[in-house]
């Protein structure tokens, strides 16, 4: 894998950081944690970036931000950087059998602040949103994220399910796969060729 322009993922928002990657070899971390977690946040990039099999400079801009929202953010920016898929492993999920889903709860899925307290509310499924919440120029993003999301947040016992946009669904569906989620979500789907 080759990076061939810059990436850029993330937001300054609470919670999140920035990722930059370009040509080149270095990790730079910037941020008020970077004293105490930046040696930490180095490991964790330079881990996966061996595991994909790709060497460039990657800057960090962090404002509170979890490993898997990093992870998330290096993803996308890598994504954006070598136009390539980035290669993952399939997690394992057990299946939840619920006869009641009495509570539903929308989650936007390039929120990691959101994200993050989710779980807490003990809904009988939480649905994970690529499309309405979602700007356009953030899909990207947040494919990623609820992807990193699925694999290392704890949910509680809720069912999870991801809302995928009806005109990028194969784009969606072939990130957040990795994440195994209990089921999809094809919102406007008003026959059965919307589906195939």
């Amino acid at each position: 894998m080759k990076v061939r322009k810059e990436g850029i993922a993330g937001t300054e928002n609470k919670r999140d950081c920035i990722v930059r990657v370009n040509e080149g070899n270095g990790i730079e971390i910037k941020g008020k944690a970077k004293d105490m977690f930046g040696e930490h946040i180095e490991k964790l990039i330079k881990k996966r970036m061996d595991e994909i099999g790709v060497e460039a400079m990657v800057s960090v801009e962090e404002n509170g931000s979890l490993d898997y929202v990093i992870l998330a953010r290096l993803e996308a920016a890598l994504r954006k950087a070598c136009e390539e898929d980035i290669p993952d492993k399939m997690v394992e999920r057990e299946r939840i059998d619920k006869n009641l889903r009495r509570s539903r709860m929308y989650v936007p899925g390039n929120s990691p602040r959101m994200i993050n307290s989710a779980g807490v509310y003990g809904c009988d499924c939480l649905i994970l949103d690529l499309e309405d919440s979602v700007a356009p120029d953030h899909k990207e993003d947040a494919r990623y994220l609820i992807k990193n999301a699925l694999k290392h947040v704890d949910f509680g016992d809720s069912e999870l399910w991801i809302r995928v946009n009806s005109d990028s669904m194969k784009e969606d569906i072939s990130v957040i796969k990795y994440g195994m989620p209990h089921g999809i979500c094809l919102p406007k789907a008003e026959k059965g060729e919307d589906v195939v």
